[in-house]
């Protein structure tokens, strides 16, 4: 490489910190430190989880114990840019109030409006981003340990609201939890059975409805 083409080593330490208007999803645009971090952070993660050769990720420098303290960075930038109340609040309450609305629909048998899908639906996938659970994380409060990280956000991951009918009673409770592959299972391309299943955190608390419609 040519003296002309080589790029100047900079520190994280030495990257200004810029707050300013976002754009698409993204409300605020954070730079700086632990921005850059994060995004490094995220494709080593990347580079392990797809099953490149030990000795190329991160060029040879970052191997499994490494990128679990790694991956730290990326959880901390994702508490202060998408899990601020705030943030999550203006980010995040649109999709919630459609999630709500969806099992309201089912728990009175007719249509809501804002709700997705119809009554009878046995079960709603929403495909959106990390930044989307992180968002809807933030707004209700909902922190996970998933193969030992706080709070990390896997690919693939997914948030899952399940309703659940009482059977002697009209009311219906709403399971929580969030589940995501492990970091080994991505890399070796692991089939998931219920001998193997992926990693799993439920939370604590259920939120209950009280039904108006005839038991069915």
């Amino acid at each position: 490489m040519s003296s002309s083409t080589q790029h100047k080593r900079t520190s994280l330490f030495d990257i200004p910190v810029t707050i300013s208007p976002g754009s698409g999803d993204h409300l605020v645009d954070v730079k700086g430190p632990l921005n850059t971090a994060s995004t490094v952070s995220e494709n080593l993660l990347l580079e392990y989880t797809e099953g490149m050769e030990q000795g190329s990720v991160g060029w040879g420098c970052v191997h499994r114990s490494d990128l679990e303290s790694i991956m730290n960075l990326h959880t901390a930038a994702t508490d202060f840019a998408q899990r601020t109340p705030e943030i999550a609040r203006a980010q995040a309450s649109n999709l919630l109030d459609h999630i709500d609305q969806t099992m309201q629909q089912v728990v009175q048998a007719k249509p809501m409006s804002g709700a997705l899908g119809k009554e009878n639906d046995r079960a709603l996938f929403l495909i959106g981003h990390d930044t989307s659970l992180e968002n809807i994380a933030g707004l209700l409060g909902l922190p996970w340990i998933i193969d030992g990280r706080r709070d990390d956000t896997l690919p693939g991951g997914a948030l899952i609201f399940e309703l659940w009918r009482q059977r002697k009673a009209r009311a219906f409770i709403v399971k929580t939890y969030f589940t995501a592959q492990t970091l080994d299972q991505m890399r070796s391309s692991t089939v998931l059975s219920l001998s193997n299943p992926p990693s799993v955190f439920p939370f604590l608390f259920q939120l209950v409805a009280e039904s108006t419609s005839p038991a069915r």
